[in-house]
């Protein structure tokens, strides 16, 4: 794996479907593992759903991705021009009951804390900037090896 990947999205919903297709093209032109490929486009599918769903109605107007080999993973940054957001310190929810009585959505944060590691956000130059590794040895329900965040998980 050496590309990288570099996108600039609208912060609206129809950004998802074009964040998926360069996903799928870019983790195919770089051979890269499935289990690692979903991961990456679960998690970014999830921020960027956010940041379209919310941020825009917070002023967003722009998504900015970056994906790039590290080892045996990928470092990704995703910013946006929205308000002052930091999903790190919004309290977790964690799916429970039956799942026909779970709301719809929701989990977004949840997926991102299950499987990123070293999970960082700050607010720079008016832009919410959020960065994590994945790692192909990570699975959904497992706690990342070396995740970090502001709430201990």
């Amino acid at each position: 794996m050496a590309l990288d990947l570099e996108l600039t999205l609208p912060a609206a919903p129809e950004a998802v479907t074009q964040l998926l297709d360069r996903l799928e093209a870019h983790a195919e032109a770089m051979d890269m593992p499935p289990a690692l490929a979903s991961r990456l486009c679960l998690v970014c599918e999830e921020m960027v759903s956010n940041v379209a769903l919310h941020g825009a109605a917070a002023g967003a107007a722009r998504i900015l991705l970056s994906v790039r080999a590290e080892g045996e993973g990928l470092q990704v940054t995703i910013e946006d021009d929205g308000g002052a957001f930091d999903p790190l310190t919004a309290p977790p929810r964690v799916p429970d009951g039956p799942l026909e009585e779970r709301e719809v959505g929701g989990l977004g944060l949840h997926f991102l804390r299950q499987l990123a590691t070293g999970l960082h956000y700050e607010r720079r130059d008016g832009m919410n900037r959020l960065s994590f590794g994945l790692l192909p040895g990570v699975r959904a329900g497992q706690p990342a090896a070396g995740k970090t965040d502001d709430l201990g998980n």
